[in-house]
């Protein structure tokens, strides 16, 4: 069996706590194993190394959780969205679970509902699982302090502008009308390319 974490959520206005589900990484227990190489899915993989330890020895996975508390788009982009819920996310807590593969006598080669038996993984119950982190809320200075306490800081717009030198590519993110926290990569670099195709 592996060790994975599952986070669960509390979204704006609604009291029961749901999963969030990432794109590759072992969750829900009826969804099958995907097809990923060459891909390789950073974050998945990383999640499973955090597992292994705490998040005091993973640090950023506290990052992650306060990322999707911020509603980072990219890294919102980075979970399941057709599995995850629509709405603002306003707490996140962790759970550690350990995973196996279903055994043939148990389901067969392939899912039967008919048989309902269904589920790809077994998981160790709800009783046992492992408070991995417990539950942090939108704002929480405790994140604040141990995020800065690792290298990471919130900058202020004013500090955004001070980063950003009036240089063509700061002309260009602008020109995107987006956060230039948030720009993709390819998406800068396509605008590069329609600039200087002009000067050719």
């Amino acid at each position: 069996a592996r060790p994975e974490i599952v986070l669960e959520a509390q979204y704006d206005g609604i009291e029961f706590w749901q999963v969030l589900n990432f794109k590759y990484k072992p969750g829900d227990v009826t969804t099958a194993p995907q097809w990923i190489a060459p891909f390789h899915p950073r974050l998945d993989w990383q999640m499973w190394f955090a597992a292994l330890g705490s998040y005091q020895s993973s640090p950023w996975v506290v990052h992650l959780v306060d990322k999707i508390l911020e509603g980072s788009v990219p890294v919102l982009n980075l979970l399941d969205a057709d599995r995850n819920p629509k709405g603002n996310v306003s707490s996140i807590r962790a759970f550690r679970y350990y995973y196996d593969f279903t055994r043939i006598e148990e389901k067969g080669f392939l899912p039967n509902r008919s048989r309902n038996l269904d589920n790809w993984w077994w998981r160790t119950e709800d009783e046992e699982k492992e408070e991995y982190m417990p539950p942090v809320e939108k704002g929480n200075d405790s994140v604040k302090d141990f995020l800065k306490m690792h290298g990471w800081k919130r900058l202020s717009n004013k500090e955004l502008d001070l980063k950003c030198a009036p240089t063509f590519v700061c002309e260009i993110i602008k020109f995107a009308g987006g956060n230039r926290k948030y720009i993709s990569l390819h998406i800068l670099l396509g605008m590069l390319t329609i600039k200087y195709s002009f000067y050719y």
